[in-house]
């Protein structure tokens, strides 16, 4: 079978034409034993397929464009253009092997082009899709024709941060679980087992204990309210995340979050990281640092971050050093972040210095995830052991004084 192909050679040089194989990956296999780095190939009625993959493990949300998308788009857009090829063919490339809601992107991406509008230009119509930062990027990229170099950035970028995403919600998982699993043991115990000790202990004739009284109380309510409470637990649950993502709501959450233990310094690490990666980026693409500021703030998750970069934009417009202005937040930016900022901003690598700090916070962020279990378990055990102590103790108790006073008698 006959298959198109468009590849670059190691010097960069752009390669098109047609190969004779058995399958499509026999195809590649031979383009790669010429030294050919393959771009796009397809066959007869096909449509082309990129060498770069969806990644093992990735999800794909139907109707909205990924992370894993945009690093793939940014990097193979950066690879295409790095080979010489035009940046409408390339983009036509892309949109020959593209999905769902990033098709219908691409198509409208290079229509604008075609118009005769820049790419972030065209870009700026799917905030969504392609933020602040990453149109502010693309278009100082076009201006200073530096767009393959700050599209691979920006690859970086967006891998680094899904990866530390990803993270921490993996490291979530386990004491989720445990604390999951911990109340529906807890809520089968309410509702089937409870009931029958309530018949048991009111048929003694001696008085109960405090724990037992309030075990009995908490059958009775369930025996009682059971359904109802199931239903505010339905309806509660997902009223109370809605709640919680509220803008207004989030100051209050925000300052919880970097206040409580453990879990602030996760908080803490993961902002640090995305502060000193995407300033590092704008500032190395040749954004101005106060814009860059202004952009940074915006991609970051935590209010009281957010606000502290809000007021130091506005301070460095006044003229102000960015390393004096973060020092007056020693909350948020530690010593070490001020101190490395005001190093670069005396050597002109001010971009350099924060890219080093992305990737210190970085390995921070993956140490505290990998450790999380480690920490959290012996919370989660005396949580467990205050619980079933306590039952136990609750059943037990009575029996004994039931058994002591018959051994009176």
């Amino acid at each position: 079978m006959q298959y198109k192909y468009s590849a670059t050679t190691k010097k960069g040089d752009m390669r098109s034409g047609e190969i004779e194989a058995a399958s499509k990956k026999d195809a590649d296999a031979l383009l790669k034993k010429k030294g050919l780095l393959v771009i796009s190939i397809k066959g007869e009625g096909e449509e082309s397929d990129l060498p770069e993959k969806q990644p093992k493990g990735s999800v794909f949300r139907f109707g909205r464009v990924t992370v894993v998308e945009k690093v793939l788009l940014s990097k193979n857009l950066a690879v295409m253009i790095k080979a010489g090829l035009p940046l409408k063919e390339a983009l036509d490339t892309l949109l020959e092997q593209s999905r769902g809601k990033l098709r219908k992107v691409l198509s409208s991406v290079l229509h604008d082009i075609d118009g005769g509008k820049s790419l972030a230009e065209a870009m700026e119509k799917f905030p969504k899709v392609f933020p602040e930062y990453y149109t502010s990027i693309v278009r100082a990229s076009e201006e200073s024709g530096t767009l393959e170099e700050n599209l691979e950035y920006l690859a970086e970028h967006m891998e680094s941060d899904w990866i530390l995403r990803r993270k921490i919600r993996s490291a979530m998982l386990y004491p989720v679980f445990v604390l999951g699993a911990t109340g529906l043991i807890g809520l089968g115990l309410a509702i089937f087992v409870l009931p029958k000790v309530t018949e048991l202990f009111t048929s003694f004739d001696v008085a109960l204990p405090l724990t037992t009284r309030m075990l009995l109380w908490v059958a009775d309510v369930f025996q009682n309210y059971g359904v109802y409470i199931a239903i505010g637990a339905v309806i509660g649950v997902p009223f109370l995340i809605w709640f919680l993502k509220r803008r207004f709501v989030k100051p209050i959450t925000h300052r919880i979050i970097l206040g409580t233990p453990v879990i602030k310094n996760i908080s803490r690490n993961l902002n640090l990281a995305r502060f000193s990666r995407t300033l590092g980026v704008l500032l190395q693409s040749g954004i101005p640092i106060d814009r860059a500021l202004s952009i940074t703030d915006n991609t970051l998750n935590n209010y009281v971050y957010r606000k502290d970069l809000k007021e130091a934009s506005e301070e460095v417009q006044k003229g102000k050093a960015l390393s004096v202005v973060l020092d007056d937040h020693p909350n948020q930016f530690p010593k070490l972040v001020t101190r490395m900022i005001k190093v670069g901003e005396g050597s002109g690598k001010l971009e350099g210095t924060l890219l080093y700090l992305a990737r210190y916070y970085e390995e921070e962020v993956d140490n505290l995830t990998k450790n999380l279990a480690t920490i959290l378990e012996p919370i989660l055990l005396v949580i467990i052991g205050v619980i079933a102590g306590g039952l136990a103790l609750s059943i037990i108790t009575p029996i004994y004084q039931l058994t002591g006073s018959i051994g009176n008698q």
